[in-house]
């Protein structure tokens, strides 16, 4: 295998030189990393999706954007060479989906790199959080299946919340001689974290957010996703197959929500472009479309949180007769369907989110709702590139300023390396989870 990759490989580099740059898995295995509700700093611009992906074929038309970064996953390989590798892992016989060409690209650091990861001696690499949450527990669990492959150990620490305590973090794993930091610390931080590790001379790897400076630039290695074009994408499969399961209705009848923390910049930048799709495809309606905020709930990232919202919003609005949702998370979706349920409005209302973890569990047990479809990055996948590159930098193969150097977007210092979410429906989720795990598996031995 070892040989055809890098034979495949050797194929990319000469394709480029030529065209001159011509989550959850299904059944139990579920986890995705898109429900990040931390605070974050947002990509200069959102991406398109990958031609080969659900989410520019089933249905959801990319909006158009203007001013892009290079898309995620391209760089100097070419789609059909990127698609021959993969190929080449999972088979003629499984779908390709758009995040898994996002694993391939034309430079190091990716999981593709022909290295022998067991010719070293095994790395210790840690996970240092402020906090844990189901984002961060996720990637951890995905990271935990490719220590046998890619020959490492993990350790996983969290703060807390205490940014001394995370600075004391890393200062005590450099002590005791890691070999490399997976990074999620709290945005006010950002600066002090890279100062120290940098001093400690112990790479690392941001993510889940990219950090930038005042002018926008990306400053470290950093994996993520475009939250702007996930919005976009919910809003406009929702704008697109609200038809087939509402009808043929007035849309003077139609209410629209964006389900959001509004102190959670990922979560804001998600439902406002979700808000800009809609005033797009119906001009003169911007007043239909309303923010639910679950700023004032305790907890606030909660399904019960949107519950309460969507619940005293709707009853509160008893001339709207149909509603069109898209939330920034799964668990705000979730308790958006359990409130429109409370109320008998279910068979009137359609819900796409991002995040899918929570959607999985009840399509394994048997729902068939008004919560439709979301967008979502399968954990295992997304961790996978994040973890390439931080074997490239413990290796030397790569500096910070050199790794994924043909994604990096005009303008930027260090990559932010932008993971391509999928589309799934209650009709493809089960496909998708069965290609997911063919991957996974591959790097799991």
């Amino acid at each position: 295998m070892k040989k055809i990759l890098c034979i495949l490989l050797t194929l990319v580099i000469l394709l480029s030189l030529v065209a001159c740059g011509g989550s959850n898995s299904g059944g139990n295995n579920s986890g995705n990393s898109n429900d990040n509700n931390g605070g974050s700093q947002p990509s200069n611009s959102p991406s398109n999706a990958a031609p080969n992906s659900p989410a520019a074929t089933s249905g959801a038309s990319p909006p158009a954007q203007g001013n892009e970064p290079v898309p995620p996953g391209e760089g100097t390989a070419s789609a059909a060479s990127k698609e021959e590798i993969i190929r080449g892992i999972i088979g003629n016989d499984t779908d390709i989906y758009g995040e898994f060409l996002t694993l391939v690209g034309g430079d190091v650091g990716f999981v593709t790199d022909d290295v022998d990861h067991h010719a070293r001696n095994t790395y210790h690499f840690a996970f240092v959080g402020s906090s844990s949450s189901a984002a961060t527990k996720n990637l951890l669990n995905g990271l935990v299946k490719y220590q046998n492959y890619f020959n490492f150990q993990l350790d996983e620490s969290y703060s807390d919340g205490d940014n001394d305590r995370y600075i004391t973090l890393l200062e005590t794993y450099a002590l005791h001689d890691i070999d490399g930091f997976f990074l999620n610390a709290d945005i006010n931080i950002f600066a002090r974290v890279t100062e120290v590790a940098d001093e400690l001379g112990v790479p690392y790897v941001f993510m889940l957010t990219p950090f930038r400076n005042s002018q926008g630039q990306s400053m470290v290695p950093a994996i993520g996703e475009d939250d702007a074009f996930d919005g976009a994408i919910v809003m406009t499969w929702l704008l697109d197959n609200y038809v087939r399961v509402l009808g043929d209705i007035n849309m003077d009848d139609v209410g629209v929500l964006g389900l959001h923390y509004s102190t959670s910049i990922p979560m804001r930048i998600r439902m406002e472009a979700a808000r800009d799709v809609w005033n797009a495809r119906f001009p003169g309606r911007e007043d239909q479309f309303y923010f639910i905020d679950t700023a004032a709930q305790t907890p606030p990232i909660a399904p019960e949180a949107s519950f309460n919202e969507v619940a005293a919003f709707v009853s509160s609005r008893p001339d709207v007769k149909y509603w069109i949702i898209g939330s920034a998370t799964g668990m705000f979706a979730n308790g958006a369907a359990r409130a429109l349920e409370s109320l008998s409005l279910d068979k009137n209302a359609i819900i796409c989110s991002v995040g899918i973890e929570e959607l999985i569990n009840e399509w394994n047990a048997g729902y068939d709702g008004c919560w439709a479809a979301c967008v979502s990055i399968n954990a295992n996948i997304y961790c996978m590139p994040m973890l390439a590159g931080l074997l490239a930098l413990a290796d030397g193969r790569a500096t910070p300023q050199t790794l994924w150097s043909d994604l990096r977007a005009p303008g930027d210092i260090a990559t932010y390396y932008i993971m391509e979410a999928t589309l799934i429906t209650r009709d493809t989720y089960l496909d998708y989870g069965k290609a997911c795990e063919v991957i996974i598996n591959h790097f799991s031995g």
